[in-house]
C-alpha cells in the first residue's frame, strides 16, 4: 500500500495498481477480485475511501 503526500494526518494512502502485492493487499482488504478492484480504481481513482464507497455501492449481494 503506497503512501504519498500529506494531509491532516501527514500521510495519504493510495492504491497502486502497478504493484502486484499492493493490488492483492487491497483486493483482500475489500474482499473483491483484482479485476473488480482495478475496475473500481479506473472508475473513481486510487483513493481507498473512494474505491471502498464505489465497491459498496456496486456490490451484488
Amino acid at each position: 500500500m503506497e503512501r504519498n503526500g500529506a494531509n491532516g494526518s501527514g500521510i495519504i494512502e493510495v492504491i497502486n495498481l502497478k504493484e502486484d502485492k499492493d493490488l492483492r493487499a487491497w483486493a483482500d482488504k475489500f474482499d473483491v477480485t483484482k479485476a473488480k478492484l482495478k475496475a473500481a480504481v479506473n472508475a473513481v481513482g486510487n483513493s481507498p475511501k473512494d474505491v471502498e464507497s464505489y465497491l459498496k455501492k456496486n456490490s451484488r449481494k
